[in-house]
């Protein structure tokens, strides 16, 4: 049972962390042209694992349903099981493995960051991740990258040991009181049977935010839970 907690956990860790980092230091994921600029309102810091683990304390998911934080402790081998996860990924076209999900993950060695997520079990399945301690000037360059990224990338073969996974992904228009916010929804089938998941994400005071929801009625509605989920910890940061 803990194993397969664990591996849960990782996967999880893989697709917040790999989908932030990817983003953050100008992966396949990107933003729409006049989105996606982190917000400048707020003073950029870093702040360490217990603030960013606050910054998720007492939230709900999208059915009311209190969020889990996971403990530092067992975020740090669940993000080392995700790092090696990725690093048997096989990507195709190869141009969109060029910056792998497990290179990016390695990036976040020297940053914090915190996890909570909700109980599958009640239906949609929704997390929330933080991060902090990314470098300002690249995090703000970054995120200020065209569609272009995601164009070129929305359609990927994924080779995990022997599994292959089709990938399709697509930009949402769902709107977000957090400044920069940009959604993407990801339909990844496997064996015949698809599955989505949708990602928004958000750079507030050096703070990446990205919120995940899976199993909602569509994508729309899943957009809606992650920017939710996102606004709620954005308004936070100050």
């Amino acid at each position: 049972m803990k194993t397969l907690r664990r591996l849960a956990v990782a996967a999880t860790a893989a697709a917040l962390l790999g989908t932030t980092a990817c983003s953050a230091t100008g992966g396949a994921a990107g933003t729409p042209e006049g989105a996606g600029a982190p917000s400048p309102t707020v003073a950029f810091k870093k702040y360490d694992d217990a603030e960013l683990a606050t910054l998720l304390s007492g939230l709900n998911d999208s059915q009311g349903k209190p969020l889990k934080v996971l403990p530092a402790t067992d975020l740090k081998k669940a993000t080392e099981l995700a790092k090696t996860m990725a690093e048997k990924i096989k990507v195709t076209p190869a141009e969109c493995s060029a910056q792998g999900a497990g290179s990016q993950l390695q990036l976040l060695d020297n940053a914090t960051l915190a996890t909570a997520l909700s109980d599958p079990s009640q239906g949609t399945s929704e997390a929330v991740n933080v991060i902090s301690g990314l470098d300002q000037t690249d995090l703000a360059a970054n995120f200020a990258k065209s569609k272009d990224q995601i164009d070129k990338c929305k359609k990927v073969t994924l080779d995990m040991g022997g599994l292959n996974v089709e990938s399709n992904s697509e930009l949402l228009d769902t709107p977000a009181k957090t400044p920069g916010t940009f959604v993407v929804a990801t339909t990844a089938t496997v064996a015949g049977k698809p599955g989505r998941t949708v990602v928004a994400m958000a750079a507030k005071g050096g703070v990446v935010v990205t919120a995940t929801s899976k199993g909602g009625a569509d994508a729309a509605a899943d957009g809606a839970n992650a920017v939710a989920l996102l606004d709620s910890v954005a308004a936070r940061v100050k």
